[in-house]
């Protein structure tokens, strides 16, 4: 019986991803003015104390990194901007460059977004958030009256 319970549950779970696919496909920006971000690729973990998300953000330095962490959600957002002049006799060069990256998640545990740390090296922001504990559920009784 458990392994009917535990199948069910492993489509399910494979489901949701399908459906978290396609709906990041149909959120992908169509318009000139976003052409330039892209979705970096990430890794999340769930321990029993905290989640755990690794984000490549190649060629992007902390600086340019933007973190907003809710207590259910997390969204990275990052930009650079790169400017080339170049004089030399006989020629003139100028060119700018842009990309932006940027990333969404809804967090499958509540976490304390005030004790978030985060550090990017060699292209990847390592972030942590300590999970929150869990709420116990408030229980009443209610007494039935009888007419």
């Amino acid at each position: 019986m458990r392994d009917i319970f535990e199948e069910m549950q492993k489509r399910f779970k494979q489901e949701m991803e399908r459906m978290e696919r396609l709906l990041r496909e149909f959120r992908k920006p169509i318009t000139p003015v976003t052409a330039g971000f892209r979705e970096p690729l990430a890794d999340i973990q769930v321990t029993d104390k905290e989640v755990i998300i690794n984000v490549e953000l190649p060629g992007i330095d902390k600086e340019d990194v933007q973190l907003n962490i809710t207590e259910d959600s997390i969204d990275i957002k990052a930009e650079k901007k790169k400017e080339i002049i170049e004089k030399k006799k006989g020629y003139f060069r100028q060119e700018r460059g842009f990309a932006g990256f940027r990333r969404y998640f809804s967090l499958p545990v509540k976490v304390i977004p005030e004790k978030a740390e985060a550090k990017l090296e060699k292209g990847v922001l390592r972030i942590r958030i300590p999970r929150a504990k869990p709420e116990k559920k408030k229980k009443k009784e209610i007494k039935v009256k009888v007419k």
